[in-house]
C-alpha cells in the first residue's frame, strides 16, 4: 500500500491509499464503489486446500458439501450489500471452476458447467440475485 498525505485535520495527517479493509472486505480507490477480492481470493483457496487435503479419502459429495459451507461464504461475503461487477462475477466463477476441476478430477468446462448445474451453483450470479432479495426482503 501507498501512503500519501493529503492533508491535516485536526492537526493529525489525513493518508490517501489505495484499498482500505472496512468490516471485513478491502475497498479500492476509484470513482464508484468498489471492493477487492483479491484477500477473499487467498482466504478461499487456503480454506478449500486445507479441506481438500484433510478430505482427500472422502467422496465428492461430502468435499462438495464442505466446500458450500466453508468456502462459498468466504467469497460472497458483504454481496448482499455490494454486488460485485461483472468483472468480479466471472472471476468468482472461474475461482468455483478451479474448485470444481480439483474435486472432480476434469478439466473439461463442459462437464465441469453439467456438474455446477446439478449442484444448483451453475452461476454465482444467480446465487447472489437471489440472497440479495433475501438479504432485501429482511428489512
Amino acid at each position: 500500500m501507498q501512503y500519501v498525505v493529503i492533508f491535516f485535520l485536526d492537526g493529525q495527517a489525513v493518508l490517501y491509499v489505495d484499498e482500505l479493509k472496512y468490516l471485513g472486505i478491502f475497498i479500492m480507490k476509484g470513482s464508484t464503489f468498489n471492493r477487492s477480492f483479491c484477500s477473499a481470493k487467498i482466504k478461499f483457496y487456503k480454506c478449500f486446500n486445507g479441506i481438500y487435503n484433510k478430505a482427500f479419502c472422502a467422496s465428492e459429495e461430502v468435499v462438495l458439501h464442505l466446500f458450500k459451507s466453508y468456502c462459498l461464504p468466504i467469497i460472497t461475503y458483504a454481496c448482499n450489500s455490494l454486488y460485485p461487477s461483472k468483472r468480479d462475477i466471472k472471476f468468482l466463477n472461474k475461482l468455483i471452476n478451479v474448485v470444481f476441476s480439483r474435486i472432480f478430477h476434469t478439466s473439461d468446462y463442459e462437464l465441469i458447467a453439467v456438474i455446477r448445474d446439478y449442484c444448483e451453483l451453475s452461476d454465482i450470479s444467480d446465487m447472489l440475485i437471489n440472497s440479495h432479495k433475501k438479504f432485501v426482503a429482511g428489512f
